[in-house]
């Protein structure tokens, strides 16, 4: 959520525009041809590598964003895959559109413009590519106020953004729950930190794991 869970499906799509004081509303992405942001995705259980990704803006239209994504995957001894690059379109306003039993539903990963205190709801669904199960995320997302993040690619004034539900995958799997954070820094216009906890239906912790910035080249 990013495979919802994925630092790739949410960073592909994040990006935002200048840099605003602490008072002031951050507006909707505005991102250049030959913006680059690379991030390294953590296993929090094992504090191990999982993956790298290196995002490029290779063009922008006024409702969408191009971008090539370059990947190493590692496995658990540490030993590095790299993947052929691949290009995707994603929506400049950073929603995420799904698509489940033919039906359209939206991830609105940030609801512009963003303050500290503003809320929003949402509902969406995802399905197994042979469309055995649908799973249908209710989440509620707050912005809970600005932080300072530090990263390997300097430090950063962040909005947190929280997001907290439920992912109901039907009778036969029952209903787990969802929580995804996002530090969204107008400077860098992208997310600098991003983490994810999944919890199933039994009430067992599952993925943990964190996205963060690692390098990064804008245009002011």
């Amino acid at each position: 959520m990013f495979a919802a869970y994925s630092a790739g499906m949410l960073l592909a799509a994040a990006m935002a525009v200048s840099s605003p004081s602490m008072g002031q509303a951050v507006e909707a992405p505005k991102v250049s041809p030959g913006d680059t942001w690379k991030y390294q995705t953590v296993d929090q259980w094992s504090g191990r590598p999982k993956t790298e990704a290196m995002f490029t803006v290779l063009g922008v239209t006024e409702e969408y964003v191009r971008m090539e994504i370059e990947m190493r995957s590692f496995a658990a001894n540490g030993k590095p895959t790299r993947h052929p690059p691949f290009e995707m379109t994603n929506h400049a306003n950073l929603d995420m559109v799904h698509v489940a039993n033919g039906k359209n539903s939206t991830r609105v990963n940030f609801a512009w413009p963003l303050f500290p205190g503003k809320q929003w709801r949402y509902e969406y669904a995802t399905s197994t590519p042979d469309n055995r199960i649908t799973t249908t995320f209710r989440m509620a997302a707050e912005v809970t106020g600005w932080e300072d993040v530090e990263t390997s690619a300097g430090r950063f004034r962040a909005l947190k953004v929280v997001h907290t539900g439920t992912a109901d995958a039907g009778p036969s799997v029952g209903v787990g729950k969802n929580a995804w954070t996002s530090w969204y820094s107008p400077e860098a216009k992208n997310y600098v930190r991003y983490q994810v906890e999944v919890t199933g239906p039994d009430g067992a912790p599952g993925l943990r794991e964190v996205s963060e910035l690692t390098a990064i080249t804008v245009r002011p």
